[in-house]
């Protein structure tokens, strides 16, 4: 199923926030126009959604999922917080992935993807919370530094992104049916 704006606009209309609903929404307008290409990039190179328009899909479970991990949780975050960071957790593979006639290539800027991703969110108005931003440092993983560092302390936010990313990753969209 070829994932499309329509059903990103969708879950977007869950965000209570006006103001961060207009924001994400002008990102994701942003986002898929022709030279950014995200409902064109793959996730990934070898590892997971590495076909044209995996970004999106990838995305889009990772969204789901993460909702779906929060109300078993009994929501201890709100959908917008939950939307948000599920949403800009790979955003910066925009600059890092895209298909040539060999194949996909990675180009590896100058910047962490994780800091391209909080960018993007930045230039469109939108300011995380502490919260989304770790969930978004910390959702392809790095545990272990994170437990020897006494200033950053991991919320349950952090874990539900990097659970939903996980989940997606290996089990694609059957997570949540």
């Amino acid at each position: 199923m070829i994932i499309d704006k329509i059903q990103f606009k969708k879950c977007f209309d869950k965000i209570e926030d006006k103001t961060l609903r207009k924001n994400i929404n002008n990102l994701l307008d942003y986002i898929c126009n022709k030279r950014k290409g995200f409902l064109e990039k793959p996730s990934a190179k070898n590892h997971h959604h590495t076909y044209k328009n995996g970004l999106a899909t990838h995305t889009l479970e990772v969204i789901n999922t993460a909702i779906f991990l929060n109300k078993s949780f009994g929501k201890p975050y709100s959908e917008d917080e939950i939307i948000l960071a599920s949403f800009l957790h790979d955003l910066g593979k925009l600059y890092v992935y895209r298909f040539t006639d060999r194949g996909i290539d990675a180009m590896r800027p100058p910047v962490s993807e994780e800091a391209l991703s909080l960018r993007l969110a930045y230039k469109f108005g939108i300011n995380p919370s502490i919260d989304v931003i770790g969930a978004v440092e910390f959702a392809h993983g790095g545990w272990s530094n994170l437990a020897k560092n006494k200033y950053i302390q991991p919320t349950s936010l952090y874990a539900i992104i990097h659970s939903a990313d996980i989940l997606s990753a290996n089990f694609g969209s059957m997570v949540c049916k």
